[in-house]
């Protein structure tokens, strides 16, 4: 098996399983067998359907034998980085849309909130069991990938599946993996709290911690980007290592991720394949240069 490297970490043991191109070979015949019965005249309503079926499952098929099958576990993977003084664990890798129409589609942040909750009038239930009528602070966490060009806020047709929301929310102490800040209040240890607390008086309100991916996406990559992004419903990302100066926050100072060897990957079914990989280009190296930028 072919080592599998973003930036510094190996992936290798994430693998699960490699492509499989005769099988895939043999599944497109399939397909268009399918095809041509389902559309073939005087095939009944009843049968059209059971073949529909059919070639929805080989596409399925032939998506498992065409890409490597990715645990994702490796999203798991965290750092500690230091930030104004403190110390914050974040997610060791990225994740960024292919959606490249978006103004910041090379964007990744985690955006957090803490707000203070308007208090109650005590029930009798919290009167006799002493029992808060309120929690003095909720706290909450929007991960995102690509800033909507007209109003500055996440993009909803490009929001991240759970199966990135998940391990991030839970590295930045949260027990949610809502993308809705608002939805995902939940109680954090005391450390987190003070931790967020923190940023949140300093910069009066909400905050976002993120990064940019600047690089050059080869054509081939795009090719096949585009290719991908109608197997898997457009579900297709870019996923790259952060390293621990390549965060910043607020976007006092903008920090860029480079040299990260990123990862093309699509979702299906809650499993991540591994569509390509490529060897990024500072975009500084490509200045001048009229073809190639990935928003092109």
């Amino acid at each position: 098996m072919e080592q599998l490297i973003v930036g510094s970490t190996d992936l290798t043991e994430f693998v699960k399983s490699e492509r499989d191109e005769s099988l895939e070979q043999k599944l497109n015949k399939k397909l268009n067998s399918l095809r041509s019965q389902r559309d073939k005249k005087g095939t009944l309503d009843h049968e059209r359907g059971m073949l529909q079926r059919e070639i929805n499952q080989c596409k399925v098929d032939i998506i498992n034998a065409q890409y490597a099958l990715l645990s994702a576990d490796f999203l798991d993977l965290k750092r500690e980085i230091t930030l104004e003084g403190r110390t914050i664990e974040v997610p060791a890798f990225g994740v960024f849309t292919t959606d490249f129409s978006l103004r910041d589609y090379d964007k990744f942040g985690i955006y957090i909130v803490c707000e203070k909750d308007e208090p109650i009038e005590p029930s009798w239930f919290s009167k006799i069991f002493g029992a808060k009528p309120y929690r003095e602070y909720s706290y909450g966490i929007d991960i995102y990938s690509g800033i909507k060009s007209q109003t500055g806020l996440r993009d909803s047709r490009n929001a991240l599946p759970s199966l990135f929301l998940a391990p991030a929310a839970r590295i930045m102490g949260f027990k949610s993996e809502s993308k809705i800040y608002g939805e995902a209040f939940a109680s954090l240890s005391e450390e987190k709290r003070e931790l967020y607390d923190h940023f949140t008086g300093k910069y009066r309100g909400p905050y976002s911690i993120n990064t940019r991916l600047n690089c050059f996406i080869p054509d081939s990559t795009k090719e096949r980007i585009k290719e991908a992004r109608e197997q898997f419903k457009k579900q297709v990302y870019i996923i790259a290592e952060i390293k621990e100066d390549e965060w910043t926050i607020r976007e006092m100072k903008q920090s860029e991720i480079r040299n990260a060897d990123p990862l093309v990957v699509g979702v299906h079914d809650k499993k991540l394949y591994l569509v390509d990989r490529f060897d990024p280009t500072p975009l500084e190296e490509l200045i001048g240069k009229s073809s190639g930028y990935m928003s092109n």
